[in-house]
């Protein structure tokens, strides 16, 4: 075997037959670390609030991941991996089950970032997943509290509806690196499997842009008809804003202070 391919194991738990003949139409969203870490920390905010009515139903690991282990709450490590959820829905009252994808890393080389695309978009194939909804990002020069969600689609119909629930516009032209756009395009040219990018603007110099996220979030609630809350996540957000508004404050200070020194040595 070629050195360079890297190896992928999957491993499936005891509830993925399960969660396979429970599961019904279901919706897959997925969210993996990225530009101002906003799909993931959508999917972390999702995988809380849901529980106890989500369960794990696959990890996959990879040599493709970098060289790391990942240090747990209770000190206990881990090698990085993806990790597969499914929730299906007990009360009737929405159309869709979700399957929900997130993980700690993504994979160093594009072999590696292709390969383990293809294997995830396996999987979803295998849950009879009917819409995939990749979560992204686009930086903007600037914060903003509540920033703009674009679309781009591997299907037009799609379009109206999440203009309904609150995108803004179509995302015209460009790439999106990594997983979040190569999933949906690869469910779409492998099983036909419809699907769409998200792109919340995201203002890159904050290692974790909560509003980009939290406009994520309230874009889901509607297309899905779901109450994720987003109080804690917007009291997170404030505090950065804070923070973020006092080192301007700071910096603009300094330069005043600064201007009218060299005010004063000129005359």
């Amino acid at each position: 075997m070629d050195g360079n391919i890297p190896i992928i194991k999957v491993v499936k738990v005891k509830e993925f037959d399960e969660a396979k003949r429970e599961l019904k139409n279901p919706i897959c969203i997925h969210g993996m670390p990225g530009m101002g870490m906003t799909g993931k920390t959508v999917m972390d905010h999702f995988i809380e609030e849901l529980k106890p009515n989500i369960k794990k139903i696959c990890e996959i690991y990879s040599t493709a991941f970098p060289a790391n282990v990942i240090i747990q709450e209770d000190g206990s490590i881990s090698p990085p991996k993806i990790t597969i959820y499914a929730y299906v829905n007990g009360n009737g009252e929405r159309k869709n089950d979700l399957v929900l994808i997130t993980g700690e890393t993504q994979p160093n080389s594009v072999i590696g970032t292709n390969n383990l695309s293809i294997e995830i978009v396996k999987i979803l194939n295998d849950l009879n997943v009917k819409l995939l909804i990749s979560l992204a990002a686009t930086p903007v020069m600037n914060p903003k509290s509540s920033p703009t969600v674009y679309i781009t689609v591997t299907s037009n119909k799609l379009i109206e509806d999440f203009k309904k629930a609150g995108v803004r516009k179509e995302f015209i032209s460009g790439v999106i690196t990594g997983m979040n756009g190569i999933i949906p395009g690869l469910a779409k040219f492998e099983y036909n499997i419809d699907g769409c990018a998200l792109l919340a603007e995201t203002y890159p110099q904050f290692g974790k842009d909560i509003n980009a996220s939290i406009s994520l979030i309230r874009i889901l609630n509607k297309y899905l008809n779901l109450e994720i809350k987003t109080t804690e996540l917007e009291e997170k957000a404030k505090k950065v804003e804070d923070l973020y508004q006092s080192l301007v404050d700071k910096r603009k200070r300094r330069e005043k202070r600064q201007k009218k020194k060299d005010l004063g040595y000129i005359s």
